[in-house]
């Protein structure tokens, strides 16, 4: 049994609240594979929305962000993987599932060669997090995308020398999306490894400018991850790829009601039955327990999965939220 005193399994005094933390446990336990997943004694959670800065990545996205005199935030300057573990701790998150966070993009502006130097850090990276601490850490392995036969050589690598849990993508690349025809061979190598294939966003190269008085990633994230949805659904990539089991993160409800059926166009005919894959939705509880939450699909294969985004753009920790449960409206 993978869960200790599960909501979704004592029924006795059963609130909606607790119900809601069980089965989001639950759900998450039932895509991730082991090892991600291990028996924590008081630890109830599974985070699959944790995001990790090794050291070269945080040299390379100081130089980006100083070139363009971008800000930085507080909270990805002082991540470690010791207060990481520290906040696990408090919060009673048993696993979290490493992940980069999208901006400013595995390239830096640097092209295919910079992309994969980064992806092959960040596996090592994680791989280390989860040998150094047995049981709290699960993988994640991003994936370059510039060069299809590189990518395919880094899935490879991924899942057979550091046994990851999952492939960790952007909802984009440059100016194309996860549908488009370029991604057919990784999608394929993906479907036959049936792998959990985590999409975190980012804003487009078209829309970084759209800006209405903030940063463009608060609106521009969330419509993105439905932009990546709309470009799977259209071009069939959801029905013909079924044993790829997805999470999109910061999904909010705008992949509810715009990539449901009703509201988009009609896919092609040979992909009407069924599109809609095996799909899990990370609700990021960033500033209220009960931010609301989103289906993609109306598929009951569809999961809401409850999830940090660690470290949180602002100082109060956005795990405590997650700790108090994401009630949907």
């Amino acid at each position: 049994m993978l869960f200790h005193n599960c909501p979704a399994c004592d029924t006795s005094g059963l609130s909606r609240r607790r119900f809601l933390a069980g089965t989001g446990a639950a759900a998450a336990a039932a895509i991730l594979p082991a090892p991600a997943v291990r028996a924590q004694a008081g630890k109830t959670l599974i985070d699959t929305h944790c995001h990790m800065y090794p050291p070269q990545y945080m040299k390379m996205q100081h130089e980006f962000e100083d070139a363009r005199k971008i800000p930085r935030y507080p909270s990805v300057e002082a991540w470690s993987v010791s207060k990481l573990v520290e906040l696990m701790d408090q919060n009673g998150v048993r696993t979290a599932v490493m992940s980069y966070a999208s901006t400013p993009g595995l390239w830096f502006d640097g092209g295919a060669e910079v992309a994969h130097r980064v992806v092959t850090e960040g596996q090592e990276f994680a791989a280390k997090m989860r040998q150094d601490h047995p049981g709290r850490f699960g993988v994640f392995a991003p994936l370059s995308m510039m060069n299809v036969d590189v990518t395919l050589k880094e899935i490879e690598h991924a899942f057979d020398q550091i046994k990851a849990d999952g492939i960790n993508l952007q909802s984009n690349y440059g100016d194309k999306w996860l549908g488009d025809a370029m991604y057919k061979p990784v999608l394929e190598e993906l479907n036959r490894r049936k792998a959990v294939v985590y999409v975190h966003p980012l804003v487009a190269a078209c829309c970084g400018r759209l800006s209405v008085g903030t940063f463009p990633a608060v609106i521009e994230v969330p419509h993105d991850t439905t932009r990546t949805v709309t470009s799977l659904l259209l071009s069939g990539s959801f029905a013909r790829y079924r044993d790829i089991k997805w999470i999109f993160s910061h999904s909010r409800r705008r992949a509810s009601w715009r990539s449901s059926p009703g509201n988009i166009t009609t896919p092609p005919t040979r992909h009407r039955r069924r599109p809609w894959p095996r799909c899990s939705s990370s609700c990021r509880c960033r500033r209220s327990p009960t931010a609301p939450t989103i289906r993609i699909s109306r598929s009951t294969r569809t999961r809401i999965l409850r999830s940090s985004g660690f470290p949180p753009p602002t100082s109060r920790p956005s795990s405590t939220a997650m700790r108090r449960g994401c009630s949907p409206r």
